[in-house]
């Protein structure tokens, strides 16, 4: 008998070409379109190949059974990435890397354009005393106490910290410094003229970061 290698190869196989094969000892022909059918897993196929589009993918979707759609994001493998972790290109591939977190706030360059449609950040308090703290920078405050209010400025807030004060009450927003801290007016001034007025301060210097020296600008008196 002839060795297969000495037949010519075949070209390309329709689905109604026959095979001969043994089936449980005895001589049978099947078609191509049979023999794939039998290679496929008993409990899904793998036709879905013809509808994968751009927009999909072959998943898996049961013990052996594929289809064509989007892949599940509980399938998708680890990869070695960590809780917290993201997926980022790294200039060669895609790998797990930390997340990027930042510090709060905005630092950047209008270049000169305008800044238009916004609302400032206004807080009400009927307080008669207060140290301003982290997180209060570029705000408003409205005092409406009837008595003086004590705004204590601290020593350790960055260059560039602000707030605003409005002095909505009878009683005046009197400045003091805590340890280490510095405030300075052109006039020596301390406090608001009065109901009505608006003053601001901003920590201008801070060597070491436990030495603000503070600004206090507006309607003040002493």
């Amino acid at each position: 008998m002839p060795r297969i290698s000495k037949y010519p190869a075949a070209g390309a196989a329709a689905g109604t070409d026959e095979l001969v094969a043994n089936q449980s000892g005895t001589t049978r022909k099947l078609t191509v379109t049979q023999l794939r059918n039998g290679l496929q897993p008993s409990s899904g196929a793998l036709t879905a190949l013809a509808g994968v589009t751009g927009t999909g993918v072959m998943r898996r979707t049961g013990a052996d059974a594929f289809t064509a759609g989007p892949l599940p994001l509980g399938q998708i493998e680890q990869g070695g990435a960590a809780s917290g972790q993201v997926l980022k290109w790294n200039g060669t591939a895609w790998a797990p890397a930390a997340d990027a977190t930042g510090g709060g706030g905005f630092t950047g360059d209008f270049g000169g354009g305008q800044a238009s449609n916004y609302l400032v950040s206004v807080t009400e308090s009927s307080a008669t005393a207060m140290t301003l703290a982290a997180g209060q920078s570029g705000t408003t405050m409205r005092l409406t106490a009837g008595s003086t209010v004590t705004v204590t400025l601290p020593a350790a807030l960055p260059v560039g910290f602000n707030v605003t004060f409005m002095q909505a009450g009878a009683g005046q927003v009197q400045f003091v410094t805590a340890a280490g801290a510095t405030l300075v007016n052109r006039s020596g001034h301390v406090r608001t003229a009065g109901q009505h007025a608006m003053v601001s301060v901003i920590v201008g210097a801070n060597t070491g970061g436990a030495a603000a020296i503070w600004t206090l600008s507006g309607d003040t008196v002493a």
